[in-house]
């Protein structure tokens, strides 16, 4: 299996039958998944090869994140209806977080929690004193039977998929069970009967979907997923009373999809205003006539659906346009931040010329930009607000992040090894 909404349609059918004896194993199905066939190796990974190697790792883990842990005291957080979870630095985290976080400057009865101190810079718009790092506090709540329930369910899901997984993902399953426990714990003390609502932007995280697992045993009325990236089917698996999407044809998709107790709608992107505000909204009369257009490409994450196949097809649409108008565009790439060294790589496997490997911040990307594209990128669609061209560079449309509904919806341009030329030849000659 990998990670593409197809493989986790046939996840979750073969995880069904679990239900019956361990509803939790169906409530974490998307963080299961998460854990199982997102993200890339690591060096530590083969010590999964050894006969109980993954709780070596994990203890290991667990002594590190311990160190991390010291001073904090939970009798100081406070108790509070309204609860915010931070967990990324990432815009299109704290973008969301921050508007939403604006509107409570009045009010007296919320909380922030942030993953790691660090977090705090993304966020300072609000009262530094209701913001709480919560880092690795998961370690003070780990226990023996939180390991042996654990063992328990790893042993039920091997019956159902025996062949599937791995070691390596067996024990980032195994380690991503015991924090939700250890999470779940925390979580038990600080949400309580009165707690009214709860939001967060990743709800597959351990300490985000803990959150949300106690917020419904709970009953509290509001539980937020505010989605921060383009669809996946396994956001269906959400514990949220309501899924705030990026575009219509997401909520299409998930109402279908989702528990009865869910309501998905959409909920457009504050940071994507605040952007157009930041960088300016681009006026097409200040670029006529300019020669090179400047074009920012966006590098990809490390998604495993999409597969080096698919990205080196990709990229051989860049080096065609490069060899067709030549100096007629000027390209600036610009990797994502957990794919900075794989996407050189590639550029430089498939020939392209990188003039410009971009290290700025992004709004200084976009303002050089006069068009944007990528293969499937979440921030195409902040983009668009600030009059950028938006492009969707891709060998053949793929339903990767709903671009393919995207395209059909006209929001973007699909650029094909076929078709880019010609499109990008029509919009430098609506710019002289």
């Amino acid at each position: 299996m990998n990670y593409s909404n197809e493989q986790f349609e046939e996840f979750q059918q073969r995880l069904e039958p679990c239900r019956e004896d361990a509803e939790l194993l169906w409530d974490v199905r998307d963080a299961l998944f998460m854990c199982a066939y997102y993200g890339h190796k690591k060096r530590q990974d083969i010590i999964y090869l050894i006969p109980g190697g993954w709780l070596l790792l994990f203890c290991y883990n667990y002594l590190r994140d311990r160190k991390k842990v010291r001073g904090h005291d939970e009798g100081l957080f406070p108790k509070a209806r309204r609860h915010f979870l931070i967990l990324s630095r990432r815009n299109n985290h704290t973008g969301r977080m921050n508007f939403l976080l604006r509107k409570e400057r009045q009010s007296s009865n919320w909380t922030a929690w942030c993953t790691g101190p660090e977090l705090a810079d993304g966020v300072k718009s609000i009262d530094q004193d209701r913001l709480h790092s919560i880092e690795c506090v998961w370690c003070k709540h780990s226990t023996l039977r939180h390991i042996f329930d654990t063992v328990k369910l790893v042993r039920l899901l091997k019956r159902v998929l025996p062949d599937e997984i791995n070691s390596t993902q067996w024990g980032t399953i195994r380690a991503y069970l015991i924090r939700f426990f250890a999470w779940r714990d925390f979580w038990g003390n600080q949400i309580t009967k009165e707690t009214e609502f709860v939001v967060t932007t990743y709800e597959k995280s351990e300490v985000a979907k803990a959150m949300f697992y106690v917020a419904k045993e709970k009953k509290v009325p509001q539980r937020i997923h505010w989605v921060h990236g383009l669809r996946h089917a396994s956001l269906q698996s959400t514990l949220s009373t309501e899924l705030w999407c990026m575009t219509p044809g997401d909520v299409r998709f998930f109402k279908k999809r989702v528990p009865n107790f869910c309501t998905p709608r959409v909920k457009k992107n504050p940071e994507a205003l605040e952007l157009a505000e930041t960088i300016g909204v681009l006026d097409p009369a200040t670029i006529d006539n300019q020669m090179p257009i400047h074009f920012l490409f966006l590098g990809p994450g490390l998604e495993t659906s999409y597969t080096k196949e698919m990205r080196m097809a990709d990229l051989a649409v860049i080096r065609k346009i490069q060899l067709d108008l030549g100096s007629d565009i000027s390209f600036r790439f610009r990797p994502h931040p957990s794919a900075v060294e794989r996407f050189h790589n590639e550029l430089d496997e498939a020939n392209i010329e990188v003039e410009d490997f971009s290290s700025r911040h992004l709004h200084d990307d976009l303002k050089w930009a006069h068009a944007v594209g990528s293969s499937w990128s979440s921030l195409l669609l902040d983009i668009q607000e600030t009059g950028r061209a938006i492009f969707w560079v891709q060998a053949e449309i793929r339903n990767l992040g709903a671009v393919d509904e995207l395209i059909a919806d006209g929001i973007g341009i699909h650029l094909s090894h076929l078709s880019a030329t010609q499109k990008l030849r029509t919009f430098l000659s609506s710019r002289k």
